[in-house]
């Protein structure tokens, strides 16, 4: 300023006129640039409008791809909410082959059940972190809440009052590898066919652990259900389970694995559909006694038993 000052007076000017002038300068360098960086700006500015206004499919489908593979990040303060997409995948955030990590905010009353394939009510992703906050109120054909599609590590939070006419009312999971699920409450979510709170298909690998179910309604599994066709699908830990949820064994190849020893208050409803008398349903990792385990579940089949081996009868 003293520099300023000195060669503007050496100009001709007053000093208090050079000391007034250098003031308005300050705040103004905070986002000023020369003539030929606002010509630059101007040209890409009129490119662009150009082609969102005359060509907008083929704009946005560039811009998405331009994105591939970036993070999208909800923070504490954050809310995303009442957005509806007449698509069909994540109507408040759409992140294929993208990262999505919930560090707190809400994600509510989003709806994504226009199409009668639709998926993720609240959001899509291919790979989904969640250390707290809230996921409520969303809607989809399947996936009410979440759908994730690569990797999930769900570490707290609340996920509740979610509805999928289908399939995960609270969180879809398919393909899944190297996931886990801990420390979240599922509260009132709605998959209709299968899954209230969590629905694990395909060929997916994921550890349930410390989890609280309560209220959520579906057919099959109010609190889980897993249709995996390959992988580990894990329980461990403290599952509180309430007011009638219980875990669904959907299909004849799905095996559910003790992966730390249980803490229930109550005997955990266990129901095996489509099963195939003999086979074994339940395994138990090194370390863990599996007959203890199996006198923590509740069967709920009619005429079937389960062996202390994990043997349905």
């Amino acid at each position: 300023k003293k520099e300023f000052i000195e060669g503007a007076i050496k100009q001709g000017f007053t000093e208090q006129h050079a000391d007034e002038i250098f003031d308005i300068m300050v705040p103004f360098a905070g986002y000023g640039f020369n003539k030929s960086h606002a010509a630059a700006y101007s040209v890409l500015a009129y490119r662009t409008g150009f082609l969102k206004a005359n060509y907008p499919a083929e704009f946005m489908a560039s811009l998405l791809t331009s994105v591939l593979g970036n993070t999208v990040k909800i923070s504490k303060n954050a809310i995303l909410q009442n957005n509806v997409t007449s698509g069909t995948h994540g109507a408040a955030i759409y992140a294929k082959d993208s990262t999505v990590i919930i560090e707190g905010g809400t994600v509510q009353n989003n709806d994504c059940s226009a199409k009668s394939k639709s998926y993720g009510g609240a959001i899509y992703a291919t790979n989904f972190e969640m250390s707290s906050g809230s996921i409520s109120g969303n809607n989809s054909v399947s996936a009410g809440g979440v759908y994730v599609l690569g990797s999930a590590n769900i570490t707290g939070g609340t996920i509740s009052n979610n509805t999928a006419l289908n399939y995960g009312g609270g969180i879809y999971l398919v393909n899944v590898s190297d996931s886990s699920v801990s420390g979240v409450t599922f509260d009132s979510n709605t998959g209709t066919t299968r899954g209230g709170a969590i629905y694990v298909a395909g060929s997916s690998t994921v550890d349930i652990t410390d989890c609280t179910f309560t209220s959520n309604v579906s057919n099959n599994g109010e609190a889980i259900a897993f249709a995996a066709t390959e992988g580990t699908t894990s329980i461990g830990g403290t599952i509180t389970i309430t007011d009638s949820d219980n875990i669904c064994l959907y299909f004849s190849y799905s095996v559910l694995n003790i992966s730390k020893s249980l803490v229930a208050t109550y005997s955990i409803p266990l129901t095996i559909s489509t099963v195939t008398s003999g086979n074994k349903y339940i395994t138990a990792s090194d370390g863990i006694t599996l007959s203890g385990e199996i006198s923590k579940f509740s069967l709920q089949n009619e005429g079937y038993t389960l062996t202390d081996a994990g043997v349905v009868q």
